[in-house]
Parts: structure tokens; C-alpha cells; sequence
């Protein structure tokens, strides 16, 4: 993201909240864009999307010493205790077995919290978007941590993500063009790939 707005002269500050709190303040207009979001109907009315950052596979970490079946449908997760955080999408198929009680979930506030509790062992599997998980792993815990976590070969879902704009906030157009134009060079250039290769060296 800071790297398409700089090559559109622009400076990126990036403020970090839980995802409810920070969907809250966009569709608010407090702040500019948000990174990042998956598209539906509902918010398009509200927001503009930028063209597609990134192809996001949802997957389920887990510990390497407490290995979890490769599984076929969600109903085989059932024995497992998992990591949800509060506000993330997941798919509809997964909120409609966790809220029948068919999945055993155990809610969170983020995606760095649900990595320290697989770390210590208090959940047993945890979804979350692929390179955004590796990414937590490797900038907030030591390489002999990181080397204890794995994720599934199947993924729960597979997604777009986008760059989010409040349609309340006049100059949103402006800024969407302006990242979707620095996203294009950025590709271009070849920096993008390197970019994503770098999110998930630690895996």
C-alpha cells in the first residue's frame, strides 16, 4: 500500500485497530482507505474498491507437534478448537456450523492474539489469510517460534483483497485512481511480486 501511494507522490501513515474498529472509522470517513477488504454487495454502497491487491488463500494454521487432519468438509474440523477473530469474514458455511455449535470456536480480538494462543497451545487450529499470518509470525516472534507453525493444504476460501475508499469522503476518487495507478506500475516494475515474496519468506 506504501509503496503505490509513493509512486503517486503521496505519504502513506498506517494506524493500526482491530478490524471492527477500523471498518467503523472508514465508513465514517475518519480515515482514508483501509487495507484491506474482501468485496460484497452490501458495503459497495458505501465504499469504493480499488482493483485487486492481492489473490488470498484463507488457511488453517496449526502446530506442527499437534497435526491436524487434512480434511474434506468443514464438519471434519468439528474436534478441534478454533481461533476466530472477531470481525473477520471467513465464509458463510463456517459461521453457520460454529453458530449450530457443529464447530467449536473461541473468539479473539485479532489475528496476532489467535497466533499466541496456537503458540501456546490454548486453540488448536486458526484460519486466517496465508501471507497476512505469516507475516504476524515473522515480525512478532523469534524463528524458533515460527518454525512450529504450519498451515492446511486446502484452503477454507479463496478471495480478492482490495483497498477500501469511503464514499463519504470527497476526495476518495482521487485517491483510488491514484492507487490503482501506483498498483499497476508497481507490477510493471516487478516490485509487486518481490513485495509478496518477501510477506511470505518465512514460511
Amino acid at each position: 500500500v506504501k509503496k503505490a501511494f509513493q509512486d503517486q507522490e503521496y505519504k502513506v501513515k498506517l494506524e493500526f485497530y482491530p478490524w471492527k474498529r477500523a471498518y467503523t472509522l472508514l465508513e465514517q470517513g475518519e480515515v482514508h482507505a483501509c487495507a484491506y477488504k474482501y468485496k460484497n454487495k452490501k458495503a459497495q454502497t458505501k465504499l469504493y474498491y480499488s482493483e485487486p491487491v492481492t489473490e488470498e488463500k484463507i488457511v488453517f494454521f496449526y502446530r506442527k507437534a499437534n497435526p491436524v487432519q487434512e480434511w474434506n468438509n468443514l464438519t471434519d474440523l468439528a474436534e478441534y478448537t478454533i481461533g476466530v477473530s472477531r470481525g473477520n469474514t471467513y465464509t458463510d458455511e463456517f459461521w453457520t456450523l460454529a453458530d449450530k455449535g457443529v464447530l467449536k470456536t473461541d473468539v479473539s480480538d485479532n489475528d496476532l492474539i489467535n497466533l499466541r494462543k496456537l503458540l501456546h497451545g490454548r486453540i488448536d487450529i486458526f484460519p486466517a489469510t496465508k501471507s497476512v499470518g505469516y507475516y504476524l509470525l515473522k515480525n512478532n516472534f523469534p524463528e524458533d517460534k515460527t518454525r512450529k507453525i504450519t498451515h492446511s493444504k486446502k484452503p477454507l476460501t479463496t478471495k480478492n483483497g482490495y483497498i477500501v475508499f469511503p464514499r463519504v469522503r470527497k476526495n476518495s476518487k482521487t485517491l483510488l485512481q491514484a492507487f490503482n495507478q501506483g498498483l499497476e506500475n508497481l507490477k510493471d516494475k516487478g516490485l509487486y511480486d518481490k513485495l509478496l515474496k518477501n510477506i511470505l519468506s518465512s514460511k
